[in-house]
């Protein structure tokens, strides 16, 4: 009696060389059940295929150099290993559902402490929120490039460019959904990805949410988020109670609020086996975070608190220090062309203590 031959199972792999993103895809056969992604035998990501979609893709971040990755089915309580944890050498498998990918760019698994982040903030198509948005995109390259070169030979971490691209932008009136938010189309954010990843850096998402709930906006910009250089930055300062009116009162937000946030990037890190996501939170008195050491930073997840303060700088150096703090947290500092009574040096900067490990400039 003949024998039947077994259908191969077959791992084909589509890459973004610009973002290092790997789509997976099984064929014929879909996994049961939750799949593991490993790359050189470390399980990253996990994440569930719909059993109706032919196949079945999953989707991995992978680092510059060859590495050996596999679709595998997992237990329902398996958890990935993040990436600043390590990886070990590349191995080899021969298994059909593995393949051989070449990492293409360059994305840290995790930017502290062996980084500082120096960034540019403000929005596209306007000059009137930041410096970002003077003039095109490859003109806002050039400024944070030469602004992040400036911090360079101060110690040994490595400098980093970025973008903090205002994705909602707080509102005096209700707007058409009543939310006191105008969200900025995600289509305008792409071409500043694309700028500052040419050079390495990183791109943040600035959300000032007006009567919406953090969350609720965060989560439609998981096109963007899915990207293994794009963070987020939250401003409580536009965050509004039911009756409150952006610039009428200073806002605030609280552990719980935040912790929906981390608990989103967390997923998104699990899922997609994304390096670890940085969550920015902007402060310049003390109400603006209610009871803020109970929130709990996660190894997906750096939080840090970012000093918003304007002014003279003595005042930017007495706010600091009011609302400086420690591991587990880190630290931002931000600087206003115009606001402040002058902009001070880098050499400034690099004397407040604790030393900033990002530095954003409006």
């Amino acid at each position: 009696m003949p024998t039947a031959t077994p259908v191969p199972i077959t791992l084909g792999a589509t890459q973004d060389p610009s973002s290092g993103l790997v789509e997976l895809r099984l064929d014929p056969e879909p996994l049961p059940g939750p799949v593991g992604v490993t790359v050189d035998g470390v399980l990253r990501s996990v994440s569930t295929i719909p059993p109706d979609e032919p196949g079945g893709t999953a989707r991995v971040w992978i680092p510059p150099g060859p590495h050996v990755v596999c679709l595998t089915p997992v237990g329902p309580d398996s958890e990935p290993v993040p990436w600043e944890a390590g990886a070990p050498a590349p191995a080899t498998n021969d298994d059909g559902r593995c393949t051989t990918v070449a990492g293409t760019t360059d994305v840290p698994t995790r930017l502290f402490p062996d980084h500082r982040v120096i960034a540019h903030y403000g929005t596209g198509a306007t000059r009137f929120l930041g410096v970002l948005g003077e003039g095109s995109a490859d003109e806002a390259l050039d400024r944070v490039v030469a602004a992040a070169a400036a911090y360079e030979g101060f110690d040994e971490r490595t400098i980093l460019p970025a973008f903090e691209f205002i994705a909602t932008v707080a509102l005096g009136s209700p707007g058409p959904d009543g939310s006191y938010s105008g969200r900025r189309p995600a289509e305008e954010a792409w071409p500043y990805l694309e700028r500052i990843r040419s050079v390495g850096g990183i791109m943040v998402l600035d959300f000032q949410p007006g009567r919406t709930p953090f969350i609720d906006q965060v989560r439609t910009y998981e096109e963007l988020l899915r990207e293994p250089d794009v963070h987020i930055a939250l401003d409580p300062e536009w965050s509004m109670g039911p009756s409150q009116v952006p610039a009428k009162v200073i806002g605030h937000t609280d552990p719980e609020a935040v912790g929906a946030v981390i608990d989103y990037l967390d997923g998104l890190v699990r899922t997609h086996g994304l390096p670890q996501k940085l969550l920015i939170l902007h402060q310049f008195k003390i109400s603006m975070i209610e009871r803020r050491n109970e929130i709990t930073p996660i190894p997906n997840v750096a939080v840090m608190f970012h000093v918003d303060g304007q002014g003279p700088v003595p005042t930017k150096y007495e706010t600091y220090s009011v609302l400086r703090t420690g591991p587990p947290w880190w630290m931002g500092f931000k600087l206003f062309f115009d606001e402040d009574s002058r902009v001070m040096t880098p050499a400034e900067v690099m004397g407040l203590d604790p030393v900033p490990d990002y530095v954003s400039y409006q």
